[in-house]
């Protein structure tokens, strides 16, 4: 404890000399609480995926996205890790926004997906991956379109930059994944 204060002595020391403008860029690195996770049920996710996607197949959008949500609140409350399990969550709502033609809330959907899963390293030869790389090209191709009629080049180049990226496959998958979104290309 003693040697604990004392580099707790030593690091006050060191930051006296700060304004109070230096001292509050600081605060950014001061732990926050995190809420409490709660426990996570795979069946009632799984549940509402499966609904998600027997409304889509129905045409029943607004039921498909009430299901789909539900299943990313179970995702979100948990703060649940698996990538692959946001993946099915985040891919489905991205597709059920675009059917909705709530176009907004799906390039939104389309970031966070890049965001959540772009960092993540799928292994080329884990079929179970194959979701990350769906819901990741998904998501490129809806940017790419979203930014190819844009006036500004720098737009453009982001767009070209997804529509290269909406067209990569691990060799484990079939070339044909890439099929639908050859016309963005």
């Amino acid at each position: 404890a003693c040697r604990q204060q004392g580099r707790l002595d030593a690091m006050h020391e060191a930051l006296a000399p700060l304004d109070e403008a230096q001292r509050a860029h600081l605060d950014i690195f001061a732990p926050a609480e995190a809420p409490e996770a709660v426990e996570f049920h795979l069946e009632a996710y799984e549940a509402h995926i499966g609904a998600a996607g027997q409304y889509v197949e129905g045409g029943d959008y607004r039921s498909a996205l009430d299901s789909a949500l539900q299943a990313r609140t179970l995702l979100e409350e948990a703060q649940h890790p698996d990538p692959r399990l946001w993946a099915y969550a985040l891919d489905h709502l991205r597709f059920i926004t675009w059917e909705l033609g709530r176009f907004d809330e799906n390039e939104r959907l389309c970031r966070q997906i890049l965001e959540r899963l772009q960092p993540v390293a799928d292994w080329p030869y884990l079929e179970e991956h194959n979701i990350l790389r769906a819901a990741r090209r998904g998501a490129h191709n809806t940017l790419a379109w979203k930014l190819a009629d844009s006036q500004d080049a720098a737009d453009i180049a982001q767009a070209v930059t997804h529509a290269r990226a909406a067209l990569r496959h691990a060799p484990i998958e079939d070339e044909s994944v890439v099929h639908p979104f050859l016309e963005t290309a």
